[in-house]
Protein backbone atom coordinates (compact mmCIF):
# COMPACT_ATOMS: atom_id res chain seq x y z
CA UNK A 1 0.00 0.00 0.00
CA UNK A 2 1.06 3.48 -1.18
CA UNK A 3 1.56 5.96 1.64
CA UNK A 4 -0.23 9.22 1.32
CA UNK A 5 2.42 12.18 2.21
CA UNK A 6 1.71 15.97 2.20
CA UNK A 7 3.86 18.25 -0.14
CA UNK A 8 4.10 22.07 -0.12
CA UNK A 9 6.34 23.62 -2.50
CA UNK A 10 7.24 27.54 -2.01
CA UNK A 11 9.08 29.04 -4.08
CA UNK A 12 10.08 32.74 -2.98
CA UNK A 13 12.22 35.08 -4.89
CA UNK A 14 12.88 38.87 -5.16
CA UNK A 15 13.14 40.56 -9.00
CA UNK A 16 16.45 38.45 -9.97
CA UNK A 17 17.18 36.19 -7.00
CA UNK A 18 15.22 33.21 -6.52
CA UNK A 19 14.49 31.33 -3.19
CA UNK A 20 13.11 28.13 -4.34
CA UNK A 21 11.78 25.24 -1.50
CA UNK A 22 10.57 21.88 -1.32
CA UNK A 23 8.67 20.73 1.49
CA UNK A 24 7.92 17.29 2.35
CA UNK A 25 5.99 16.05 5.17
CA UNK A 26 8.07 12.65 5.33
CA UNK A 27 9.19 11.13 8.76
CA UNK A 28 12.72 10.15 6.78
CA UNK A 29 13.51 13.36 5.19
CA UNK A 30 16.24 15.53 6.06
CA UNK A 31 17.48 18.34 7.13
CA UNK A 32 14.42 19.71 8.73
CA UNK A 33 12.80 22.77 7.87
CA UNK A 34 14.34 25.29 10.20
CA UNK A 35 11.82 28.50 9.57
CA UNK A 36 8.87 26.83 10.92
CA UNK A 37 8.07 29.39 13.40
CA UNK A 38 8.32 33.16 14.13
CA UNK A 39 11.30 33.06 16.33
CA UNK A 40 13.39 31.31 13.35
CA UNK A 41 11.91 33.05 10.64
CA UNK A 42 14.32 33.58 7.29
CA UNK A 43 15.54 37.30 6.44
CA UNK A 44 14.40 38.43 3.48
CA UNK A 45 16.67 41.48 1.91
CA UNK A 46 13.89 43.54 0.76
CA UNK A 47 15.59 46.51 -0.29
CA UNK A 48 18.47 44.61 -2.30
CA UNK A 49 16.63 41.82 -3.76
CA UNK A 50 18.91 39.33 -2.59
CA UNK A 51 17.61 35.95 -0.12
CA UNK A 52 20.86 33.53 -1.28
CA UNK A 53 19.30 30.25 -0.43
CA UNK A 54 18.64 27.52 -2.25
CA UNK A 55 17.65 24.15 -1.11
CA UNK A 56 14.73 21.38 -1.31
CA UNK A 57 14.14 17.92 -0.02
CA UNK A 58 13.07 19.46 3.51
CA UNK A 59 10.42 18.70 6.07
CA UNK A 60 7.37 20.79 7.49
CA UNK A 61 5.75 19.92 11.18
CA UNK A 62 2.35 20.56 11.45
CA UNK A 63 1.06 23.30 13.65
CA UNK A 64 -2.34 25.15 14.73
CA UNK A 65 -3.64 27.91 12.59
CA UNK A 66 -3.48 31.22 14.13
CA UNK A 67 -3.61 33.52 11.30
CA UNK A 68 -5.85 33.72 8.11
CA UNK A 69 -7.58 30.76 6.50
CA UNK A 70 -7.04 27.98 6.21
CA UNK A 71 -7.92 27.18 9.97
CA UNK A 72 -6.94 23.63 11.75
CA UNK A 73 -3.35 22.13 11.33
CA UNK A 74 -1.63 23.61 8.66
CA UNK A 75 2.16 23.27 7.46
CA UNK A 76 4.04 27.01 7.35
CA UNK A 77 6.93 28.78 7.04
CA UNK A 78 7.78 32.25 7.80
CA UNK A 79 9.88 35.03 6.73
CA UNK A 80 10.96 38.45 8.05
CA UNK A 81 11.77 41.56 6.31
CA UNK A 82 12.87 45.41 7.26
CA UNK A 83 10.32 47.92 5.49
CA UNK A 84 12.02 49.95 3.20
CA UNK A 85 12.81 53.67 3.41
CA UNK A 86 9.75 54.38 1.47
CA UNK A 87 7.86 52.78 3.54
CA UNK A 88 6.36 50.41 0.54
CA UNK A 89 6.64 47.09 -1.12
CA UNK A 90 5.75 45.10 -4.15
CA UNK A 91 4.22 42.05 -3.33
CA UNK A 92 2.69 39.23 -5.42
CA UNK A 93 2.16 35.59 -5.24
CA UNK A 94 0.16 32.62 -7.25
CA UNK A 95 -0.17 29.72 -9.38
CA UNK A 96 -1.65 27.52 -6.49
CA UNK A 97 -3.43 24.09 -8.02
CA UNK A 98 -5.70 24.35 -4.83
CA UNK A 99 -7.43 27.82 -3.66
CA UNK A 100 -8.17 26.73 -0.43
CA UNK A 101 -5.10 24.65 0.74
CA UNK A 102 -3.11 27.85 1.44
CA UNK A 103 -2.55 31.45 2.81
CA UNK A 104 -0.46 34.02 3.04
CA UNK A 105 -0.18 36.70 6.16
CA UNK A 106 1.83 39.81 6.37
CA UNK A 107 2.30 40.58 9.93
CA UNK A 108 3.53 43.68 12.54
CA UNK A 109 4.85 43.26 15.65
CA UNK A 110 6.82 40.48 17.88
CA UNK A 111 6.30 37.05 17.80
CA UNK A 112 2.74 35.78 19.90
CA UNK A 113 1.54 39.87 19.89
CA UNK A 114 0.86 40.28 15.56
CA UNK A 115 -1.81 43.04 14.17
CA UNK A 116 -2.59 41.35 10.61
CA UNK A 117 -1.66 43.99 7.82
CA UNK A 118 -2.49 41.46 5.48
CA UNK A 119 -4.25 37.91 4.71
CA UNK A 120 -5.23 36.09 1.42
CA UNK A 121 -6.02 33.13 -0.10
CA UNK A 122 -6.63 33.37 -2.92
CA UNK A 123 -5.53 31.52 -6.15
CA UNK A 124 -3.11 34.70 -6.82
CA UNK A 125 -3.11 38.05 -6.07
CA UNK A 126 -0.83 41.17 -6.51
CA UNK A 127 -0.17 44.88 -4.29
CA UNK A 128 1.82 47.64 -4.05
CA UNK A 129 1.20 48.22 -0.20
CA UNK A 130 2.41 51.76 0.79
CA UNK A 131 1.09 51.71 4.99
CA UNK A 132 4.50 50.16 6.19
CA UNK A 133 6.51 51.98 8.76
CA UNK A 134 10.16 52.81 7.64
CA UNK A 135 12.79 50.61 9.36
CA UNK A 136 10.36 48.07 11.36
CA UNK A 137 10.19 44.63 11.22
CA UNK A 138 7.61 42.40 9.28
CA UNK A 139 6.42 38.74 9.19
CA UNK A 140 5.38 36.77 6.10
CA UNK A 141 3.78 33.65 6.75
CA UNK A 142 2.63 31.13 4.37
CA UNK A 143 0.74 28.22 4.81
CA UNK A 144 -1.13 24.96 3.93
CA UNK A 145 -3.14 22.57 5.04
CA UNK A 146 -1.52 19.07 5.66
CA UNK A 147 -4.04 16.78 3.17
CA UNK A 148 -3.77 18.92 -0.25
CA UNK A 149 -0.61 18.74 -2.70
CA UNK A 150 -0.05 22.98 -3.38
CA UNK A 151 2.59 24.83 -5.20
CA UNK A 152 2.67 28.56 -4.97
CA UNK A 153 5.35 31.39 -4.70
CA UNK A 154 5.76 34.75 -3.96
CA UNK A 155 7.57 37.97 -5.43
CA UNK A 156 7.84 41.08 -2.44
CA UNK A 157 10.87 43.72 -2.90
CA UNK A 158 10.59 47.74 -2.21
CA UNK A 159 7.88 49.62 -4.09
CA UNK A 160 8.55 52.39 -6.12
CA UNK A 161 12.20 52.75 -5.20
CA UNK A 162 14.47 54.59 -7.24
CA UNK A 163 16.20 53.42 -10.08
CA UNK A 164 20.04 52.23 -9.55
CA UNK A 165 22.80 51.10 -11.16
CA UNK A 166 22.96 53.65 -13.69
CA UNK A 167 25.56 53.95 -16.01
CA UNK A 168 26.54 55.80 -19.07
CA UNK A 169 28.53 54.36 -22.39
CA UNK A 170 29.77 54.64 -25.55
CA UNK A 171 30.39 58.23 -24.77
CA UNK A 172 31.52 60.30 -27.45
CA UNK A 173 31.51 63.87 -28.98
CA UNK A 174 27.84 63.79 -29.76
CA UNK A 175 26.49 60.67 -28.45
CA UNK A 176 25.81 58.26 -24.89
CA UNK A 177 24.03 55.25 -24.41
CA UNK A 178 22.39 55.18 -20.65
CA UNK A 179 21.35 52.16 -18.38
CA UNK A 180 19.43 51.41 -15.03
CA UNK A 181 18.43 48.70 -13.37
CA UNK A 182 14.46 47.65 -13.36
CA UNK A 183 12.74 48.94 -10.51
CA UNK A 184 9.40 49.28 -12.50
CA UNK A 185 7.92 49.25 -16.07
CA UNK A 186 7.44 52.86 -15.96
CA UNK A 187 9.50 55.88 -15.50
CA UNK A 188 10.59 60.12 -15.78
CA UNK A 189 13.74 61.02 -16.93
CA UNK A 190 15.38 64.70 -17.80
CA UNK A 191 18.99 65.62 -19.56
CA UNK A 192 19.93 68.63 -18.84
CA UNK A 193 22.82 70.72 -17.29
CA UNK A 194 22.04 71.34 -13.78
CA UNK A 195 22.95 68.87 -10.57
CA UNK A 196 19.94 69.87 -8.98
CA UNK A 197 16.55 67.56 -8.73
CA UNK A 198 14.05 68.35 -11.80
CA UNK A 199 11.42 71.16 -11.03
CA UNK A 200 8.87 69.42 -12.46
CA UNK A 201 7.85 66.75 -13.98
CA UNK A 202 10.16 64.62 -16.90
CA UNK A 203 9.38 62.20 -19.79
CA UNK A 204 7.85 59.52 -19.50
CA UNK A 205 9.67 55.93 -20.83
CA UNK A 206 9.29 52.48 -20.54
CA UNK A 207 12.32 50.54 -20.49
CA UNK A 208 15.54 50.89 -18.77
CA UNK A 209 17.93 52.42 -21.63
CA UNK A 210 17.90 55.51 -23.51
CA UNK A 211 20.42 56.46 -26.00
CA UNK A 212 21.34 60.52 -27.22
CA UNK A 213 22.42 62.02 -30.09
CA UNK A 214 23.28 65.53 -31.41
CA UNK A 215 24.66 66.70 -27.94
CA UNK A 216 27.55 69.54 -27.56
CA UNK A 217 31.07 68.40 -27.29
CA UNK A 218 33.12 69.24 -24.34
CA UNK A 219 29.68 69.82 -22.40
CA UNK A 220 28.63 68.36 -18.98
CA UNK A 221 25.58 66.91 -19.24
CA UNK A 222 23.65 65.19 -15.67
CA UNK A 223 20.52 62.47 -16.46
CA UNK A 224 18.06 62.50 -13.88
CA UNK A 225 15.35 59.41 -13.78
CA UNK A 226 12.78 58.35 -11.26
CA UNK A 227 10.29 55.62 -10.85
CA UNK A 228 6.96 56.40 -11.62
CA UNK A 229 4.54 54.42 -9.45
CA UNK A 230 1.45 54.73 -11.28
CA UNK A 231 -0.70 56.29 -8.84
CA UNK A 232 0.38 59.85 -8.57
CA UNK A 233 3.32 59.21 -6.73
CA UNK A 234 6.93 59.17 -7.80
CA UNK A 235 10.06 57.56 -6.55
CA UNK A 236 12.95 59.90 -5.53
CA UNK A 237 15.03 60.91 -8.58
CA UNK A 238 18.66 59.12 -9.29
CA UNK A 239 21.17 61.32 -11.15
CA UNK A 240 24.08 60.98 -12.54
CA UNK A 241 26.99 63.38 -15.05
CA UNK A 242 28.81 62.33 -17.85
CA UNK A 243 31.36 64.36 -20.18
CA UNK A 244 30.64 64.62 -23.92
CA UNK A 245 33.93 64.21 -25.65
CA UNK A 246 35.54 67.12 -27.50
CA UNK A 247 36.16 67.81 -31.09
CA UNK A 248 39.68 68.40 -30.75
CA UNK A 249 40.54 66.83 -33.79
CA UNK A 250 38.32 68.51 -36.14
CA UNK A 251 39.80 72.20 -35.03
CA UNK A 252 43.28 70.92 -34.32
CA UNK A 253 43.87 68.48 -38.08
CA UNK A 254 46.69 70.59 -39.33
CA UNK A 255 49.56 72.78 -37.65
CA UNK A 256 48.00 75.99 -37.90
CA UNK A 257 44.86 74.83 -35.86
CA UNK A 258 47.01 73.56 -33.10
CA UNK A 259 45.29 73.49 -29.59
CA UNK A 260 46.80 74.53 -26.91
CA UNK A 261 47.61 72.66 -23.83
CA UNK A 262 48.20 73.82 -20.37
CA UNK A 263 51.74 72.79 -18.69
CA UNK A 264 50.68 71.41 -15.03
CA UNK A 265 53.00 69.77 -12.44
CA UNK A 266 51.64 65.87 -12.89
CA UNK A 267 50.14 64.15 -16.04
CA UNK A 268 46.56 63.36 -13.63
CA UNK A 269 46.25 66.86 -13.77
CA UNK A 270 47.06 67.70 -16.80
CA UNK A 271 44.90 65.28 -18.62
CA UNK A 272 42.94 66.19 -21.54
CA UNK A 273 40.38 64.25 -23.53
CA UNK A 274 41.57 64.23 -27.16
CA UNK A 275 40.22 62.69 -30.32
CA UNK A 276 41.27 61.67 -33.51
CA UNK A 277 38.22 61.82 -35.21
CA UNK A 278 38.18 62.61 -38.78
CA UNK A 279 41.96 63.76 -38.96
CA UNK A 280 43.54 63.30 -42.33
CA UNK A 281 47.34 63.49 -43.16
CA UNK A 282 48.81 66.88 -42.57
CA UNK A 283 51.86 66.29 -45.13
CA UNK A 284 49.18 66.74 -47.69
CA UNK A 285 48.32 70.07 -47.20
CA UNK A 286 51.59 71.13 -46.45
CA UNK A 287 54.53 68.73 -47.78
CA UNK A 288 57.26 70.65 -45.86
CA UNK A 289 56.15 69.14 -42.67
CA UNK A 290 59.17 66.75 -41.38
CA UNK A 291 58.47 63.15 -41.47
CA UNK A 292 58.35 61.99 -37.97
CA UNK A 293 60.48 58.96 -38.50
CA UNK A 294 58.40 56.61 -36.17
CA UNK A 295 55.38 54.69 -35.31
CA UNK A 296 54.66 54.00 -38.87
CA UNK A 297 53.04 57.19 -39.80
CA UNK A 298 50.77 56.84 -42.51
CA UNK A 299 48.25 59.93 -41.51
CA UNK A 300 45.33 60.92 -39.65
CA UNK A 301 47.33 63.44 -36.93
CA UNK A 302 46.25 65.78 -34.42
CA UNK A 303 48.37 68.95 -33.60
CA UNK A 304 48.64 70.85 -30.46
CA UNK A 305 50.82 73.39 -28.92
CA UNK A 306 52.06 74.16 -25.27
CA UNK A 307 54.52 76.81 -23.77
CA UNK A 308 58.05 75.86 -21.90
CA UNK A 309 57.52 76.65 -18.53
CA UNK A 310 60.20 78.68 -16.64
CA UNK A 311 62.34 75.60 -15.52
CA UNK A 312 62.92 74.86 -19.10
CA UNK A 313 61.61 71.73 -19.00
CA UNK A 314 58.33 69.83 -19.54
CA UNK A 315 57.14 66.32 -20.55
CA UNK A 316 54.30 65.44 -23.14
CA UNK A 317 52.55 62.20 -23.27
CA UNK A 318 49.76 59.85 -24.00
CA UNK A 319 47.75 57.34 -22.15
CA UNK A 320 45.05 55.04 -23.27
CA UNK A 321 41.14 56.17 -22.66
CA UNK A 322 38.76 53.03 -21.35
CA UNK A 323 36.25 52.24 -23.85
CA UNK A 324 38.66 53.89 -27.09
CA UNK A 325 39.77 52.16 -30.06
CA UNK A 326 42.78 53.69 -29.99
CA UNK A 327 45.26 51.86 -28.17
CA UNK A 328 49.08 52.65 -30.05
CA UNK A 329 49.76 56.72 -30.74
CA UNK A 330 52.91 57.88 -31.91
CA UNK A 331 54.17 61.26 -30.83
CA UNK A 332 56.41 63.87 -31.97
CA UNK A 333 57.72 67.25 -30.82
CA UNK A 334 58.60 70.38 -33.14
CA UNK A 335 59.88 73.43 -32.86
CA UNK A 336 59.41 76.58 -34.70
CA UNK A 337 56.46 78.01 -37.00
CA UNK A 338 54.33 75.69 -38.93
CA UNK A 339 56.28 77.20 -42.10
CA UNK A 340 59.68 75.87 -40.79
CA UNK A 341 59.45 73.24 -38.31
CA UNK A 342 62.35 71.47 -36.62
CA UNK A 343 61.72 67.71 -35.67
CA UNK A 344 63.02 67.44 -31.47
CA UNK A 345 61.95 63.77 -30.70
CA UNK A 346 59.53 61.02 -32.21
CA UNK A 347 58.49 58.37 -29.65
CA UNK A 348 56.43 55.60 -30.23
CA UNK A 349 56.76 53.29 -27.26
CA UNK A 350 57.08 54.32 -23.47
CA UNK A 351 56.58 51.45 -20.86
CA UNK A 352 53.49 50.36 -23.41
CA UNK A 353 52.11 51.28 -26.61
CA UNK A 354 51.59 54.74 -25.72
CA UNK A 355 53.98 57.86 -25.87
CA UNK A 356 56.01 60.12 -23.91
CA UNK A 357 58.95 62.57 -24.88
CA UNK A 358 60.82 64.48 -22.08
CA UNK A 359 62.42 68.17 -23.11
CA UNK A 360 64.85 69.66 -21.34
CA UNK A 361 66.75 72.91 -21.30
CA UNK A 362 64.51 74.88 -23.97
CA UNK A 363 64.15 78.80 -23.20
CA UNK A 364 61.11 79.17 -20.92
CA UNK A 365 58.56 80.53 -22.95
CA UNK A 366 59.37 78.75 -26.20
CA UNK A 367 56.18 77.78 -28.34
CA UNK A 368 56.83 73.98 -29.08
CA UNK A 369 54.18 71.57 -31.29
CA UNK A 370 52.95 68.20 -30.43
CA UNK A 371 51.92 66.12 -33.14
CA UNK A 372 50.20 62.44 -32.02
CA UNK A 373 48.64 60.01 -34.48
CA UNK A 374 47.50 56.58 -34.15
CA UNK A 375 49.88 53.74 -35.09
CA UNK A 376 49.70 52.67 -38.72
CA UNK A 377 46.23 54.42 -39.36
CA UNK A 378 45.68 55.68 -42.75
CA UNK A 379 44.94 58.53 -44.52
CA UNK A 380 42.12 60.51 -45.43
CA UNK A 381 39.25 59.71 -42.26
CA UNK A 382 40.04 55.95 -43.19
CA UNK A 383 40.60 54.10 -39.40
CA UNK A 384 41.65 57.22 -37.50
CA UNK A 385 38.69 57.82 -35.40
CA UNK A 386 39.18 57.57 -31.55
CA UNK A 387 39.47 58.75 -28.22
CA UNK A 388 42.82 58.99 -26.14
CA UNK A 389 44.53 61.04 -23.35
CA UNK A 390 47.16 63.67 -23.98
CA UNK A 391 49.12 66.01 -21.25
CA UNK A 392 52.13 68.31 -20.63
CA UNK A 393 53.84 68.57 -17.31
CA UNK A 394 56.71 69.24 -15.33
CA UNK A 395 57.30 67.57 -11.73
CA UNK A 396 59.75 70.00 -10.74
CA UNK A 397 56.66 72.82 -10.68
CA UNK A 398 55.14 70.64 -7.77
CA UNK A 399 56.83 72.15 -4.78
CA UNK A 400 55.69 71.17 -1.12
CA UNK A 401 55.17 75.04 -0.46
CA UNK A 402 52.09 74.87 -3.19
CA UNK A 403 49.59 72.37 -1.62
CA UNK A 404 45.91 72.03 -1.56
CA UNK A 405 45.79 72.59 1.78
CA UNK A 406 46.98 76.21 0.95
CA UNK A 407 44.52 76.99 -1.49
CA UNK A 408 40.46 77.76 -1.12
CA UNK A 409 38.07 77.00 -4.09
CA UNK A 410 34.33 77.57 -3.43
CA UNK A 411 31.84 76.83 -4.92
CA UNK A 412 32.47 74.45 -7.05
CA UNK A 413 30.61 74.08 -9.07
CA UNK A 414 29.89 77.21 -9.74
CA UNK A 415 27.20 78.99 -11.32
CA UNK A 416 28.80 82.64 -11.28
CA UNK A 417 31.59 83.66 -9.64
CA UNK A 418 34.18 81.56 -8.36
CA UNK A 419 36.19 82.30 -5.38
CA UNK A 420 39.76 81.66 -5.44
CA UNK A 421 42.17 82.12 -1.99
CA UNK A 422 45.60 80.83 -0.95
CA UNK A 423 48.06 81.28 1.62
CA UNK A 424 50.71 82.73 -0.59
CA UNK A 425 50.25 85.68 -3.08
CA UNK A 426 48.16 84.82 -6.41
CA UNK A 427 50.05 86.08 -9.16
CA UNK A 428 47.54 85.02 -12.14
CA UNK A 429 44.92 82.97 -12.96
CA UNK A 430 44.16 81.49 -16.25
CA UNK A 431 40.82 78.85 -17.00
CA UNK A 432 40.93 76.72 -19.97
CA UNK A 433 38.42 74.69 -21.68
CA UNK A 434 38.55 71.00 -22.32
CA UNK A 435 40.29 71.81 -26.16
CA UNK A 436 42.99 73.28 -24.33
CA UNK A 437 42.24 77.35 -25.19
CA UNK A 438 42.09 80.00 -23.11
CA UNK A 439 38.48 81.54 -21.97
CA UNK A 440 39.97 83.82 -19.31
CA UNK A 441 42.97 84.96 -18.14
CA UNK A 442 42.98 87.13 -14.82
CA UNK A 443 45.89 89.22 -13.36
CA UNK A 444 45.42 89.03 -9.28
CA UNK A 445 48.67 90.23 -7.32
CA UNK A 446 46.27 89.10 -3.98
CA UNK A 447 45.92 86.29 -1.92
CA UNK A 448 42.76 85.88 -2.82
CA UNK A 449 40.30 86.95 -5.97
CA UNK A 450 37.34 86.16 -7.48
CA UNK A 451 36.59 85.25 -11.26
CA UNK A 452 33.15 85.86 -13.23
CA UNK A 453 32.39 82.63 -14.81
CA UNK A 454 28.76 83.52 -15.78
CA UNK A 455 29.25 84.19 -19.07
CA UNK A 456 31.34 80.91 -19.67
CA UNK A 457 29.10 77.14 -21.57
CA UNK A 458 28.28 74.87 -18.73
CA UNK A 459 30.92 72.11 -18.28
CA UNK A 460 34.57 71.14 -17.03
CA UNK A 461 37.26 73.86 -17.16
CA UNK A 462 40.95 73.75 -15.65
CA UNK A 463 41.77 76.62 -13.64
CA UNK A 464 46.18 76.87 -13.42
CA UNK A 465 46.72 79.27 -10.16
CA UNK A 466 50.21 80.90 -10.36
CA UNK A 467 51.86 82.17 -7.55
CA UNK A 468 54.25 85.24 -7.19
CA UNK A 469 56.65 83.04 -6.01
CA UNK A 470 56.48 80.98 -9.50
CA UNK A 471 54.76 78.01 -8.53
CA UNK A 472 51.71 76.56 -9.93
CA UNK A 473 48.41 74.25 -9.00
CA UNK A 474 45.95 73.16 -11.54
CA UNK A 475 42.40 72.09 -10.36
CA UNK A 476 39.25 71.40 -12.43
CA UNK A 477 36.46 73.59 -12.37
CA UNK A 478 32.87 72.52 -12.80
CA UNK A 479 30.55 75.45 -14.45
CA UNK A 480 27.03 74.63 -13.87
Amino acid sequence: MLKKYNYLILSCFIFVQTYAQTVINSPNCVPTVTNVSCETATILDVQSGYIGINTNNICIPTTNSEYCDPTGLVQDVWYKFTAPLSGGIQFAYGGATNTNSKSIAILKGTCGNFEVVYCANYDSTSMNYNGLEPGATYYIRVASTPATEDTFSFNIGPYCSSPYNIYATDITMSNVNITWTRTSNYYEYVLDQNSNNPASNGNQIYTENISYSGLNPATTYYFHVRTDCRNGSYSPWSTISFNTLYTGAFINDDCEGALQIPVSDSFNSAIIIASLAGATNSEIANPFIPDPGCANYVGGDAWYTLIVPATGNVTIETAYLPGSTVTDTGLAIYSGFCNNLELIECNDDYGGWFSRIDIAGRLPGEILNARVWRFGAATDKINTAGEFKIGAYDATLKIDSFELDDLSIYPNPVKNTLNISNGKSIESIIIYNLLGQIVLNKKVDSINTEIDMSHLNSGTYLAKIITNAGTMKTVNVVKE
